[in-house]
């Protein structure tokens, strides 16, 4: 089931032009940037945006003309993870493995420093449940106990779907910013 909602949501973002995943990450950015969880951060990651994917560039720049500090993952394969470096601007991007875009330097920001988590996804539902690319990356970084930051996942209003298959391993987001809102998703109960 989440291999079909994968190949659904990639067919219908790549019908989506460069031109528009740029304006609606514009759009997203700005109203990400009015919530109270932004303007409170000091530090935030955000995903480096591939092809495909609504652009992050804008919400980069806002953070950089405001003081905040930016971090962005690196992918450590062979230890399946994501490391949060220090974006110091849009310069300091390299092509990574597999053709991610990632920091081109090496500090580390520590997780208890991050306040906002802005995290990608193919699809996510009204529950705040996301469907990655499948390898589990964020899902592991955002179930760290030491990151305590708002995790926020940033798409197109297109990719928010009705139900998202959930796996127990699987962590929900607490917003998702779209250019056309935000929303908020409850805690999940616990068990």
């Amino acid at each position: 089931m989440k291999q079909e909602l994968r190949r659904q949501m990639r067919l219908l973002v790549a019908r989506v032009e460069p031109r528009e995943l740029h304006e609606c990450g514009v759009a997203a950015a700005e109203l990400l940037a009015a919530t109270p969880e932004f303007t409170a951060a000091r530090t935030i990651m955000l995903f480096l945006s591939m092809a495909g994917e609504i652009d992050t560039a804008p919400l980069g720049e806002i953070c950089w003309q405001r003081g905040v500090r930016v971090a962005a993952p690196r992918v450590l394969w062979d230890e399946l993870r994501l490391v949060p470096v220090l974006m110091p601007s849009l310069a300091d991007v390299r092509p990574g493995a597999g053709g991610i875009p990632e920091p081109a330097g090496d500090q580390e920001i520590p997780l208890p420093e991050i306040n906002l988590v802005v995290v990608p996804g193919l699809a996510f539902d009204a529950r705040g449940a996301r469907l990655g690319r499948g390898r589990g990356f964020y899902d592991r970084f955002l179930a760290q106990p030491e990151l305590r930051g708002v995790s926020a996942g940033m798409a197109l209003e297109e990719q928010l779907v009705a139900h998202v298959p959930s796996s127990p391993h699987d962590v929900r987001v607490q917003m998702l910013v779209t250019h056309r809102c935000i929303r908020r998703f409850p805690p999940e109960p616990a068990t």
